[in-house]
């Protein structure tokens, strides 16, 4: 086979056979016995054109890009077409103001900030919106005699609930070059930079983390396993009172009320209502709290009542997660 002049193909040797080339040209191909073109029996011309591909979806490019880099960095691009898709045909970037450039590494050691763009297009033309990243670049705060490694620790506790959120803290030796990274890896995932790792979610964990200071001495990992578990479902609590008719016959009395909150325990709260002689509204009158506890029944409170009228009075009691307002509300007659 011929594009022109020049052979892009090798000889095919029998009645059939394979050979690759490009789309967009125009190929001869020569059918011969003998050992040149002259001794040929026939020829035919074709020309590959680039297959229909409904592809409307451009490609996704990511980076590995840190927000800071000591004396050099160096980033790496990937490229993914959508599934079914048409596949990947370029990948560029810009870094600051520089061309434009086709290649899946970036490198600089321009102390500074700098802003890289990237995208790519696929074989069907969809272009990727650009992606920007911004890093800085420093230069090694060395002394040269640093040769020790930061020291990194964490806030982590072995239990939590509903969600973790872990702190990690960097510190550099005496005199050293100071921090220049914290990196942590949880349960296995790709590595990342940071002092915190918040919304863990509930499972069991491990977290390994560590530093790099700007001499480049870097800590041995540390390793820490928690655990976070659901939320509790809180359970409905009860309250009781052991009297709700009390009569009176002559003057004022004092009335002492006593019940429980099940299941409870001391310092849990309750309000307590009444409702008066020859009346149909319910007063709350006190924020009754929890004294003692009960281990068959729940946690026991008690409250004195002064009566102010003859009559029957009814009471209500009922538990409260968190009281607003513990004061009592005074009912006078």
């Amino acid at each position: 086979m011929f594009d022109g002049t020049t052979k892009v193909g090798s000889s095919i040797i029998g009645t059939s056979g394979q050979i690759v080339v490009p789309f967009g040209k125009t190929y001869t191909i020569y059918a011969i016995q003998g050992p040149t073109n002259s001794d040929g029996i026939g020829s035919t011309t074709v020309s590959p054109v680039v297959p229909v591909v409904t592809d409307t979806t451009a490609p996704t490019t990511t980076s590995n890009a840190l927000p800071t880099y000591v004396s050099s960095a160096a980033i790496t691009l990937a490229a993914v077409d959508n599934a079914g898709g048409s596949g990947v045909a370029h990948t560029y970037y810009i870094l600051d103001d520089a061309p434009r450039s086709e290649v899946l590494s970036v490198s600089t050691s321009v102390v500074g900030s700098h802003t890289l763009s990237f995208w790519s297009v696929d074989v069907a033309g969809n272009v990727e919106t650009a992606h920007d990243v911004t890093f800085e670049l420093t230069t090694p705060r060395v002394p040269v005699s640093d040769t020790t490694a930061p020291t990194t620790t964490s806030n982590f506790k072995a239990t939590y609930v509903s969600s973790a959120s872990i702190l990690l803290t960097a510190i550099d030796n005496a005199g050293g070059s100071g921090v220049a990274h914290t990196y942590y890896i949880l349960d296995g995932a790709p590595q990342a930079a940071g002092l915190t790792g918040e919304h863990i979610l509930v499972g069991s964990h491990t977290l390994s983390f560590w530093s790099v200071d700007a001499a480049g001495n870097v800590e041995a990992a540390n390793a820490a396993s928690f655990d976070v578990t659901a939320a509790p479902v809180p359970t409905t609590q009860t309250c009781t009172i052991d009297s709700r008719r009390l009569m009176i016959r002559d003057g004022h009395r004092v009335v002492r009320l006593t019940g429980t909150i099940a299941p409870g325990q001391i310092g849990d709260h309750a309000y307590l209502y009444v409702q008066k002689p020859s009346s149909h509204r319910w007063v709350r009158v006190a924020t009754v709290t929890a004294k003692a506890l009960n281990r068959a029944a729940g946690a026991t409170w008690v409250y004195t009542y002064t009566r102010t009228m003859r009559g029957t009075y009814h009471f209500q009691i009922r538990p409260v997660v968190a009281p607003t307002d513990t004061s009592h509300q005074i009912e006078r007659d």
